[in-house]
């Protein structure tokens, strides 16, 4: 591996591109660069170089000039949007290259086609924006900050799921620079199992550099996030309410639901539920009224009638709070089928692990916090997903529905990465004993943190994907270049 500052590889890449940005080591622009991310933890990686592209053509020449030495070994790189994904890895290298993409800008709308083109460097915020201006909207992430690259690329959910699948299936067309620095639109057209390949595949076949999205309109939207301090009970008796809209036989494909509990320094416990439907309205259906707390109830505070664009401004959820205090995180989650007993069962390890740590690391540990999210993914979701022409994420409707269980922890110093990655590790590894415990197979696994990847694929959905790796980089670039990330001869 390279380990100078100006080795071969870097030499020949600035002698190929004259005239584009490179940061290095020591300068105020590397610094601001490499400070960007949502974590601390990637934060303390220091590249040899930071590139930032502006344009398509300039990262096609960027990967035929670093091919021959990341084939040797000599070099490798990661690829940035907007610093948000949390595979260790994925977005920053020590003693690589990291390619930023945060300077390839660009919104372009469509009206006529009713497509949105977004450049690989935007933020969903921004579309949003843009979008609101023309009274339409697109099915993108929960988050005014995050970034569209990450989120259209892996198994995000977009803000009004059911009817729209995951983001990534929405995408109708990526303009991708391949192993080659070929620049090729990948669709149902045009490299047909490429597009299948990236609606999830990640980081696997290329730098994806613009993403194709349609438009539709949307007359508004009522709802809000709901913030209570309570007890067990009242949150396991949300966890109720929710595994019952999820299960019911006419649950609705209006809403975006997810709750949490965060668990703070001295156990301080806060329940979070973000709640909305996709239609104009002043009232809450009656199905997810037990999901709304009294004190947030129309009339009462806490929910109103707005667009998407300002939704998402309200979203200020744990990796929010984690960048601008700059802090540390990790993220473990699993996939469930919805089983009342095992979901409340993992509330109850949650909080007692997490108090139990709180109180054995009381003295060593400052500032540590936990949270426990449960996203669905509801049968109407799954099939819309098949519909739009289905991804790599081998979750076909029938499994469904399902539940994302997720935990998130947040700490300060990096001398306690180990002993927080353990805590989680730990709580995670008796919930999905609980579960199996309860005849309830978990679907899937990720750790970001040491970028385990226990997938549902099954080994057809596996192998085509292994075959179009192949196909389109031979020679593996984006499977030994780029480690960073889940890689698909290694699941």
């Amino acid at each position: 591996m390279a380990s100078l500052p100006y080795s071969d590889a870097l030499i020949h890449l600035r002698e190929a591109l004259p005239d584009s940005y490179f940061c290095f080591p020591g300068s105020r622009e590397y610094d601001r660069e490499n400070s960007y991310y949502h974590s601390a933890v990637h934060r303390c990686f220091r590249p040899i170089c930071i590139f930032l592209p502006s344009t398509t053509e300039e990262i096609s020449t960027f990967v035929r000039e670093i091919k021959p030495y990341a084939l040797r070994d000599e070099i490798r790189f990661a690829i940035a949007g907007n610093g948000r994904q949390m595979f260790l890895g994925c977005n920053n290298i020590k003693s690589g290259i990291t390619v930023n993409l945060s300077c390839l800008k660009g919104i372009e709308i469509d009206e006529d086609a009713n497509i949105v083109r977004i450049a690989a460097g935007e933020c969903w915020g921004r579309v949003y924006d843009s979008l609101e201006h023309k009274a339409l909207e697109v099915a993108g992430g929960i988050s005014d900050k995050s970034g569209v690259a990450g989120q259209a690329l892996q198994g995000s959910p977009p803000f009004f799921y059911s009817n729209n699948g995951f983001i990534c299936d929405n995408v109708i067309n990526y303009e991708v620079v391949l192993a080659s620095g070929q620049i090729v639109n990948a669709n149902a057209r045009e490299h047909a199992d490429l597009w299948r390949a990236l609606r999830g595949g990640g980081n696997n076949f290329g730098i994806v550099t613009r993403f194709d999205m349609p438009t539709f309109k949307q007359p508004g939207i009522f709802g809000g996030l709901v913030k209570y301090r309570g007890l067990d009970y009242e949150f396991r008796g949300q966890i109720k309410a929710f595994v019952e809209e999820l299960e019911s036989s006419n649950p609705s494909k209006h809403t975006h639901i997810t709750i949490a509990g965060h668990i703070f320094e001295h156990n301080d416990i806060e329940f979070e539920n973000c709640i909305y439907v996709d239609y104009p309205t002043t009232q809450w259906p009656s199905s997810l009224m037990p999901l709304v707390p009294e004190a947030s109830r129309p009339g009462r505070g806490g929910v109103e009638r707005t667009t998407l664009a300002k939704a998402v401004k309200k979203v200020t959820d744990f990796e929010h709070y984690c960048r601008y205090n700059r802090r540390r995180f990790a993220c473990i989650n699993t996939t469930l089928k919805p089983d009342l007993q095992t979901l409340q069962a993992a509330w109850d390890i949650f909080k007692r692990n997490v108090v139990a740590a709180h109180h054995r690391h009381r003295d060593s540990i400052l500032d540590m916090v936990f949270s426990m999210s449960l996203q669905p993914y509801t049968r109407a979701m799954l099939e819309s997903s098949a519909q739009k022409g289905g991804n790599s994420l081998g979750l076909s409707p029938d499994l469904g529905p399902l539940v994302s269980v997720r935990l998130l922890a947040s700490w300060e110093c990096a001398d306690d990465d180990e002993t927080v990655y353990d805590i989680i590790d730990r709580i995670m590894t008796l919930i999905r004993i609980k579960a199996r415990d309860n005849h309830v197979e978990p679907v899937s696994y990720i750790d970001t943190t040491y970028s385990t990847f226990e997938s549902y694929f099954s080994s057809e959905d596996l192998n085509a994907l292994q075959n179009v790796s192949s196909t389109y980089d031979p020679e593996g670039l984006f499977q030994t270049g780029v480690p960073g990330g889940f890689k698909l001869f290694t699941i």
